[in-house]
């Protein structure tokens, strides 16, 4: 049986082996689904420059809510998602207690560059496809968001999320101090 879960305008597969069938090592393994926002896991120490030449640390992860999204300018369904990310950092990045940060997991920095140029887009970009694979969770998929909290830890997967839901989460977590 498979079974098609979206989560803002992106699919994937998710298999479910028949009875008494063993279950293949490429398949996703499905995580719980919980209807809460968790942290659980430290951001691993990093240092990486963004388009605009800003050094990102690990430290600026902390005190401040962080909205952790990752794309690829080849990838469909992250043109549909990086306009409302846009819109969210237009909306956020005058906000002292929340932030935004992506990553592209593209390798052509120029046409990452370019892209972003021709879509208006200006939230900050990390054009480095190992350290996104090294901070966020190994069974991340396109597009995808996270959420870093105060202390530095990254939050579960969502799954069933929609982006609005995260989005309108990662607001609710900066108000509370």
């Amino acid at each position: 049986m498979v079974k098609w879960i979206s989560t803002f305008a992106m699919c994937f597969v998710v298999g479910s082996p028949a009875a008494g069938q063993q279950r293949s090592p490429f398949e996703p393994v499905p995580e719980p689904i919980s209807d809460t926002l968790s942290f659980h896991i430290p951001l691993a120490d990093f240092e990486a420059k963004d388009l605009t030449n800003r050094v990102w640390h690990t430290s600026d992860m902390h005190s401040k809510i962080t909205v952790i999204g990752t794309w690829a300018v080849d990838f469909p369904p992250c043109h549909q998602y990086l306009p409302a990310l846009q819109a969210f950092y237009a909306e956020v990045k005058r906000d002292r207690a929340i932030q935004v940060l992506t990553f592209s997991v593209d390798d052509d920095v120029s046409r990452v560059r370019t892209y972003m140029r021709a879509k208006g887009y200006t939230f900050p970009v990390i054009v480095n496809k190992r350290l996104e694979f090294n901070l966020l969770p190994r069974d991340a998929i396109l597009p995808g968001l996270v959420i870093i909290d105060r202390e530095g830890r990254r939050s579960d997967p969502f799954r069933e999320w929609t982006f609005g839901r995260i989005l309108l989460e990662a607001k609710a977590l900066a108000k509370r101090k």
